[in-house]
């Protein structure tokens, strides 16, 4: 959402063209392209509770929270850095 915010923004487009604009400005297409994010951001928490499903019925919730927990570490890492 923040990505489709400051790339319709004007002041945006106007200071960095080359590298904002890749939403369209046709409304139809503007909106397709709000639809096609929201999809692909829907599909991709759906796999990721799939297999968060799959692996606390494979090897039970300790090692999803392991999984989980070794995840955000390594994020935070590599924020950190």
């Amino acid at each position: 959402m923040i990505a489709y915010d400051l790339d319709v923004d004007v002041p945006h487009r106007k200071h960095q063209p080359k590298f904002y604009g890749y939403i369209p400005d046709d409304g139809r297409a503007r909106g397709r392209c709000f639809a096609l994010m929201t999809m692909i951001s829907a599909l991709h928490n759906l796999s990721r509770s799939i297999g968060c499903a799959l692996l606390i019925a494979l090897l039970g919730k300790r090692y999803v929270v392991f999984a989980v927990a070794g995840e955000m570490v390594l994020y935070f890492l590599y924020k950190i850095g």
